[in-house]
């Protein structure tokens, strides 16, 4: 399984670790030149902000 996440304070990941697998922080991928993945499952884990 591959994890995408994005995290400012570090909640995302410490989900996205918790559910194990390839882990990828969105920001990086979005500098890299590789944009495509392929995987059985593919997560996206990212904040949900409140106020």
């Amino acid at each position: 399984m591959k994890i995408f996440y994005f995290t400012g304070t570090g909640n995302s990941l410490y989900v996205a670790k918790r559910f194990g697998g390839e882990l990828y922080s969105i920001p990086k991928v979005l500098k890299s030149n590789e944009l495509r993945y392929e995987d059985e499952k593919i997560g996206i884990i990212s904040t949900s902000e409140s106020r």
